[in-house]
């Protein structure tokens, strides 16, 4: 596809941003690692919700607080009944609108920016087009679509991931940016931690992430390598869980819950392998948070069978 622009963000400089991300939790490991660099060169300012976690934000950065708060995951129907409430996208276009600024960048989407249609010079960054296995919502995919319609500029991390068949002015749009890698997670944590030999998996409890495939795979060679552990941590429904029947109950280490950033990062630094099982996706933080930390990444392929022989060479590697 021609006129795309790879490392957009980085061709970026003494200009006035503003950046808007309205989910706590792990999107906010993205949002920081883009503030930070952005402000190296730009002037930043960013609004959050109030419940966003501003630790390890650069100082050079303004943080702005929106009077509203966002779950980690809508589950309960009073979250969604709040998604009904106008005054909501009332605050967030009145925030955007009180600065003034060269260009504003919407780094997730969440349905309260939808009032910032309208609004001039808008760069969406487009982390997941095609959605995934299990999680196809098709009403947000819809609202994402005529956001990134409405939009000056249009950000992806891999050119695979730019929708086909669009019209030749729309392509223009669309640019691309690495994700990068989380470098300062490195400063939080116990950095004493020494890797030990464990596998492990972090992150939600979703189908596409493919996490019974992992459990069959080390279930196959856990006698061979009994000195070994399979670390499964992460939020949601664990609808994995009679497979990790297969597991000797001295090699599994299995965490229902969600990671501080010192938990998640301390777990990263233990473990030897970063296992990515994943049946579908466009882009993984967890494999950005692996090249954070050096660590080796073990990936599914569609065949079962390459994804055991590649788990097992890899513990075979690590004497």
């Amino acid at each position: 596809m021609k006129n795309i622009v790879h490392n957009f963000f980085g061709n970026i400089e003494n200009r006035t941003l503003l950046l808007i991300n309205l989910w706590p939790g792990s999107p906010m490991h993205y949002t920081k690692q883009l503030a930070n660099k952005l402000a190296m060169r730009n002037e930043v300012t960013l609004i959050l919700s109030r419940n966003c976690d501003k630790r390890y934000i650069d100082k050079s950065v303004e943080i702005i607080l929106a009077d509203l708060e966002v779950p980690f995951r809508y589950q309960r129907i009073m979250d969604y009944i709040r998604l009904l409430n106008i005054f909501y996208y009332f605050k967030v276009l009145k925030l955007v609108s009180s600065k003034s600024y060269d260009f504003l960048i919407i780094i997730f989407f969440h349905p309260f920016v939808m009032s910032l249609l309208n609004t001039k010079n808008k760069i969406f960054i487009y982390h997941d087009p095609f959605g995934h296995l299990g999680e196809k919502n098709v009403f947000l995919h819809i609202m994402q679509r005529l956001f990134s319609y409405h939009c000056d500029y249009v950000v992806v991390h891999d050119e695979h991931l730019i929708p086909q068949g669009i019209p030749l002015h729309e392509q223009k749009k669309y640019k691309i940016s690495n994700h990068g890698t989380f470098d300062f997670l490195k400063e939080i944590g116990d950095r004493e931690i020494k890797p030990e030999r464990e596998i492990l998996f972090i992150g939600r409890f979703v189908k596409y992430k493919g996490v019974e495939y992992l459990i069959r795979a080390f279930a196959e060679i856990q006698n061979e390598f009994s000195d070994w552990k399979l670390v499964i941590k992460g939020s949601g429904k664990p609808y994995f869980k009679k497979e990790l029947k297969k597991i000797n109950p001295d090699q599994l280490v299995f965490e229902n819950k969600y990671l501080s950033d010192e938990e998640l990062v301390n777990s990263v630094r233990r473990a030897s392998i970063i296992a990515l099982p994943y049946v579908d996706g466009s882009h993984s933080g967890v494999y950005e948070l692996a090249r954070t930390f050096g660590k080796r990444v073990v990936g599914k392929d569609i065949n079962f069978g390459e994804f055991c022989s590649k788990l097992k060479n890899a513990l075979c590697d690590y004497f």
